[in-house]
């Protein structure tokens, strides 16, 4: 059994579980529409299939709202009214299990439905149904995962589950996991100093690489998330720093990323965070 937490953009939540709100059904955990990017030639059997993208996804939640008088379940029905207002911003919905928890942005696609009748409604329980809507198909992890480096140079610890080798001074290589069902965005944080940093995804070959030498003073934050990206320097915009057209923004895929870290200067000793969050398909 698991139970729903629904917290909105104003930063109030709300449990529906069991009394005063009981969860009834829930519908929509996997239920997501897939957009093929096809092309056909001439005198070609069948399509070309280039890549597939997740649509927006609708849950809906069906529940008891339960009160010990007529007084009291008005008080909790005008709750979720409140709750799931349409006109507020995007909320998170957890789903919440002894599997562990996973959550989804999502708002109000409509005002709460009331349904009438003696089997709906009565003087201490009123059923209600809620539709929501997300933009972002995907499931995600609750926080963010991260792997620390805290200096480029020598007696590093790190986890590795590849076989892989030491880069020679100044060139630190670590393998980040990616457990989820696809592809997520990374955050780079990079403490200086720091000569002309770059980070490279060694499968690929893509890279970011900052034409900037960073002091013991600076942090730069990098962000490579669709709708996303983003330069920072002591956090002011500093886009005009990346290396471009060369650099990528690019993403972890699901399963082992090694990505490498270098600067030109063998005797900076820098402080290096990646962060990112694992997204799921469903749960």
């Amino acid at each position: 059994m698991f139970k729903l937490k629904f917290i909105n953009s104003q930063g109030e939540s709300i449990e529906i579980y069991d009394r005063p709100f009981r969860l009834i059904r829930f519908d929509g955990l996997g239920d997501t529409g897939a957009d093929h990017q096809t092309q056909k030639s001439y005198n070609q059997d069948g399509v070309t299939l280039y890549g597939t993208h997740l649509e927006d996804k609708h849950l809906e939640i069906e529940l008891m709202i339960v009160g010990i008088d007529e007084i009291d379940l008005a008080q909790n029905r005008r709750k979720i009214l409140s709750m799931f207002n349409p006109k507020l911003s995007e909320g998170v919905l957890q789903r919440i299990s002894t599997d562990g928890t996973r959550q989804i942005n999502a708002v109000a696609d409509g005002v709460p439905f009331f349904p009438d009748g003696p089997s709906n409604r009565s003087k201490t329980f009123q059923r209600a149904l809620i539709s929501l809507y997300c933009p972002n198909p995907y499931w995600t992890d609750t926080t963010d995962r991260s792997i620390e480096i805290v200096t480029w140079i020598g007696g590093l610890t790190f986890p590795l589950r590849l076989p892989t080798e030491f880069a020679t001074a100044g060139e630190n290589v670590v393998n980040i996991i990616n457990d989820g069902d696809v592809e997520t965005p990374l955050r780079i944080e990079i403490t200086g100093p720091a000569t002309n940093p770059k980070i490279t995804k060694q499968s690929t070959g893509e890279y970011l690489r900052i034409k900037e030498t960073l002091t013991a003073e600076d942090t730069l934050v990098i962000t490579t998330g669709f709708g996303n990206k983003r330069v920072e320097l002591n956090g002011e915009n500093a886009f005009n720093l990346l290396d471009l057209p060369e650099s990528t923004f690019f993403n972890l895929h699901a399963g082992d990323n090694i990505v490498i870290f270098t600067t030109e200067n063998i005797n900076d000793n820098a402080t290096i965070r990646a962060s990112y969050r694992n997204r799921y398909v469903g749960v």
